[in-house]
């Protein structure tokens, strides 16, 4: 059996050539990329820094007024106050320990661990976790002149309930609480979130659905830091209802001072 060198000689430098031909390919591929990344890190990056840096949407809740009480005189037994709280976004809080120890330099109280399971734990990664309520103006300041210290961390303004008469009409008034898990399946506490304080006793338990309103929220754009670039879009808050009651609160303070530490029932005949 003879064996043709010469074929095979030729089919070897036929697969050469396209071995050489599919390396060169390969190799202006590289090349090409090469160069784009080059033009794209050098040429555009910056513009890419720019734009990475005001991509972030972020939707802030904005809370509403809880509807006021009052008595038959329309004085206000149940109010708002304004408040300063402080909190974060767990979905785009990178480092939470590094950004809890360093709030907790500043608000000694928080809690570590109750604050890491709060974020861990949260349902809704785009709604701010508040890790300290009633916060002082001077610390708002402060973190908000340094939010690239404090990315992800956002100062919310909420109403809070006041009751200007105390336990005078404690007993009628009532009290609000956060939202417990069985509430949540209620459909009358649709709107409702968890975090939410919803009436527990009195007035404003019974009429919580009116007293409640209606949270808004605004979608912003943020830079790396945080900080708000422009508003896209906003929905206002509606505020609760006000509801009218029949008491009157000078006869409630005069019931008070009869019965003074005595238990009982007090009725009067035509007080006007």
């Amino acid at each position: 059996m003879s064996i043709n060198y010469r074929f095979i000689e030729k089919t070897n430098l036929k697969y050469e050539r396209r071995i050489k031909v599919l390396l060169g390919v390969i190799l202006f591929i590289f090349l090409v990329i090469l160069i784009r990344v080059g033009w794209l890190q050098i040429v555009e990056g910056e513009k890419f820094l720019r734009l990475s840096q005001t991509a972030h949407l972020r939707l802030i809740p904005l809370a509403n007024p809880r509807g006021l009480i009052v008595d038959r005189n329309e004085r206000v037994i149940a109010d708002n106050t304004a408040s300063f709280s402080i909190g974060v976004i767990p979905e785009s809080l990178e480092n939470p320990e590094k950004t809890l120890l360093k709030l907790k330099s500043i608000f000694p109280d928080i809690d570590l661990r109750k604050a890491e399971l709060k974020v861990k734990k949260v349902k809704n990664p785009f709604r701010p976790v508040v890790l300290k309520e009633g916060i002082d103006i001077s610390k708002v300041t402060y973190i908000e002149e340094r939010g690239e210290e404090f990315p992800s961390v956002v100062i919310l303004s909420q109403p809070v309930r006041s009751y200007p008469y105390g336990k005078l009409l404690s007993h009628i008034v009532g009290y609000l609480g956060e939202v417990n898990k069985n509430e949540l399946k209620n459909l009358s506490f649709l709107g409702v979130e968890a975090g939410d304080l919803v009436g527990k006793m009195g007035i404003e338990e019974v009429y919580n659905s009116y007293l409640q309103g209606e949270k808004g929220g605004r979608q912003v754009e943020v830079d790396v830091y945080g900080r708000v670039l422009k508003t896209i879009f906003q929905k206002d808050p509606l505020p609760g209802d006000t509801v009218y009651l029949t008491i009157d609160v000078n006869i409630q303070k005069i019931a008070r001072e009869e019965m003074g530490d005595r238990k009982g029932v007090v009725i009067i005949a035509n007080p006007y």
